[in-house]
């Protein structure tokens, strides 16, 4: 049986694709004699820089200032080689922050070969290394568990000033106030916890959940993430806030409008998180016949206590009306001239008769 555990958590990074770290955005930079184009750049971290040489030698020196000597301080110093056309190479950027780089062939960087790489955290969830995910990332499988072992793994969460919802097939950046995780499910001898310690934050803010303990049984066991999710709507003309669930199942008139029917662009808030955990599965006792009335859809092993509606036991009326009934077998109650194999003859008609008991009700619906 899974504990749920009620801590305020908000994992969420809200936009349509909230694996920012994987859904990478390739961006191109031309090289020439003496510019890079565009000279200054702005990406999101996982994104991808490709430079280009148009024509001259040229490299992509983002370690030593060609012009102070000294370093730049980036907060990394992947360069690329020297060539003299075509494609210079490739950087992704996963660390926030501003890059300065140059062109240190002889006086490219005196005459103007300078660029910037400015660099924002996307919003994301950032689960520990070694999860897996599904084609389209909706699906995160966390590294795995064993019964009996110990566990500690953390996922990490970063949220921005905006989401952006697709309404009605256009993209509209809404500003994101708040949110919290309402309910984590995790297997019996485990437990969550959060940083910040009182697991609620706004925007421009990381966060972590963080998943220890020693698992009991094994076998495979969604997280169940939900949270509650507060936005303002003035971008769509409407000068208020709104607070809605994650899931989402059609709670909110309002944003009901905004999504005309269709809800995936919120539900893609928060990937479903998997942890497997290795070991025996505690046997569940139980009736595993679904078609029986006491079916159990925990059990493991059926225990022979299903129980089964029989037709002459149904339920007919809405309440119980009577507790019993006297049965008299061959009434007769009147009789009949049969002609169809021989000649008319009279006989007589039998019936038998079921009397309730503690049937005092004079109308009763069915």
């Amino acid at each position: 049986m899974m504990k749920k555990l009620f801590s305020r958590i908000i994992a969420l990074a809200l936009i349509i694709s909230p694996f920012t770290t994987y859904a990478q955005v390739v961006h191109f930079v031309e090289a020439g004699s003496y510019y890079y184009a565009p000279q200054i750049l702005e990406i999101e971290t996982g994104d991808i820089v490709t430079w280009t040489n148009a024509g001259g030698t040229h490299n992509v020196n983002f370690d030593i200032s060609t012009l102070s000597g000294e370093s730049f301080g980036n907060p990394s110093s992947n360069s690329l080689g020297t060539n003299t056309g075509g494609d210079l190479g490739s950087i992704t950027f996963d660390l926030a922050g501003t890059y300065s780089y140059d062109c240190s062939i002889g006086q490219h960087a005196a005459n103007g070969m300078t660029g910037t790489i400015i660099v924002s955290q996307a919003a994301g969830f950032f689960p520990p290394e070694g999860s897996v995910y599904n084609s389209d990332s909706t699906e995160v499988t966390l590294p795995s568990a064993a019964v009996g072992s110990a566990y500690d793994n953390t996922i990490s969460f970063y949220a921005t000033n905006e989401i952006v919802m697709d309404m009605s097939g256009t993209p509209v950046a809404l500003t994101f106030i708040s949110a919290e995780i309402l309910s984590v499910d995790v297997p019996d001898g485990m437990s969550t916890s959060c940083n910040p310690g009182d697991c609620f934050f706004g925007p421009q803010a990381w966060g972590e959940v963080n998943l220890t303990g020693t698992p009991t049984n094994g076998g495979v066991y969604n997280l169940n993430l939900s949270a509650m999710v507060t936005i303002n709507l003035t971008n769509l003309g409407i000068p208020s806030d709104l607070t809605f669930p994650v899931p989402y199942n059609g709670e909110n008139a309002v944003l009901n409008i905004a999504l005309a029917g269709d809800y995936s662009a919120v539900n893609g808030f928060i990937p479903n998180f998997v942890l497997n955990v290795d070991g025996d599965i505690a046997a569940i006792s139980g009736c595993t016949d679904a078609s029986a009335t006491n079916y159990n859809a925990d059990a493991t092993e059926d225990d022979g206590s299903c129980e089964y509606a029989s037709v002459s036991e149904g339920i007919r009326y809405v309440n119980e009306i009577f507790s019993d009934v006297t049965v008299t077998s061959n009434v007769q109650y009147g009789s009949n001239i049969g002609i169809l194999t021989q000649a008319p003859v009279l006989e007589d008609l039998y019936m038998d008769v079921y009397e309730p008991t503690g049937d005092t009700k004079q109308i009763e619906p069915l």
